[in-house]
């Protein structure tokens, strides 16, 4: 076994399984997220399956202040056929809170050989487990179960009956979903940490925000290894790559302007054109709601503040550009598409020529 991997897992056994929320305290939230990240990034190159059973161990009940959903992703980076054995064991013989996680694992694999194992879950005596069991067979969509489900529409916990609700509404479509997992995984492998903020436009008639970036991760990486960044070898490397993240449909869009006084002249809408100063991402934390139908986003923004905002999908464009030497007379540099060779904004790269 990896010895990085071994050193995570033994710190995770310590930690497992984690506390219920009403009784966990923050000490050992901070441990379990830099536990679970590690693994997450550890298991991206080495797909060891004995990590399966403890990361399933670990879990508290209800959702560890939305960090179980961080576990939640790092298990699916395994295959399903490794993956069915142990959630199959947890909703049977697990605690509670691997009853719950688990109930909602099998659902986004949608296998109908799950449907005999959730059932029992609509009546266990923990509430949360019966809602994610529901939510879990509303993904799977077996017309066996919908009469099952429908029983729970009158049951007194909230949690229960909106779980209920959302599972009979979307009855056997999963593929909402299953876009809602993809974009926790695409957040979870790419680090918009420091990245330069180029264009920040909130369109409330829209329901979206756009964050355009030069992203800045992979250059810094290579710079912290002390090795020649890879963006720049081969015959086609770049010296930049940009990428615009499209929120889509938001809503619950609040915004806290940060302590620049001249950016907080820029509520909703910044230019890094426009604007001598510039803006960094310094945080992007992207989870799924309780309900499990959208996403929540925090983005930290440092000087110009931070927003947060649930939204119901992403749209994500790349561009990848090579510069062509510096303008006279000036310290801005010219750049071109490496595929279509066509100069680019460096200010507004994906704006149209």
């Amino acid at each position: 076994m990896n010895k990085r991997l071994e050193e995570l897992l033994a710190e995770l056994q310590q930690l497992s399984p984690m506390p219920d929320d009403d009784v966990v305290i923050q000490e050992q939230l901070d441990a379990y997220n830099r536990v679970i990240h590690g693994l997450y990034e550890v298991l991206q190159q080495d797909k060891d399956p004995r990590a399966i059973q403890p990361l399933i161990a670990s879990f508290g009940y209800i959702d560890g202040f939305d960090l179980y959903q961080t576990t939640g992703t790092t298990l699916r980076l395994f295959d399903v056929e490794q993956l069915m054995p142990h959630l199959l064991d947890a909703v049977q013989h697990g605690e509670r809170g691997q009853r719950a996680w688990a109930a909602e694992l099998l659902g986004d694999i949608g296998d109908r050989a799950a449907v005999p194992h959730l059932l029992p879950l609509l009546s266990d005596p923990a509430e949360y487990v019966r809602a994610r069991a529901a939510f879990a067979l509303g993904m799977i969509g077996d017309p066996a179960t919908r009469e099952a489900i429908e029983q729970l529409q009158n049951y007194p916990s909230e949690e229960v009956r909106d779980a209920v609700e959302i599972a009979l509404e979307n009855f056997g479509n999963a593929g909402a979903y299953r876009n809602i997992i993809d974009i926790e995984h695409y957040f979870m492998s790419n680090n918009f940490m420091e990245s330069l903020v180029l264009e920040y436009v909130y369109d409330p008639s829209a329901e979206m925000v756009t964050v355009t970036c030069d992203y800045a991760y992979d250059a810094v990486l290579a710079v912290l290894q002390r090795e020649k960044p890879p963006l720049m070898q081969g015959n086609k490397g770049y010296h930049r790559e940009f990428r615009r993240l499209i929120f889509l449909g938001i809503h619950g869009y609040e915004r806290k302007v940060g302590t620049s006084k001249s950016l907080r002249l820029h509520q909703d809408n910044y230019s890094a054109k426009l604007h001598e100063r510039s803006v960094t991402i310094q945080g992007l934390i992207v989870r799924r709601n309780l309900r499990g139908d959208a996403l929540k986003a925090q983005i930290d923004l440092g000087d110009f503040g931070s927003c947060t905002l649930s939204f119901t999908s992403l749209q994500v464009d790349r561009k990848f550009a090579r510069s062509t030497g510096k303008r006279p007379d000036s310290e801005e540099w010219d750049y071109t598409d490496i595929d279509t060779l066509e100069p680019i904004d460096f200010y507004s790269p994906f704006a149209k020529s």
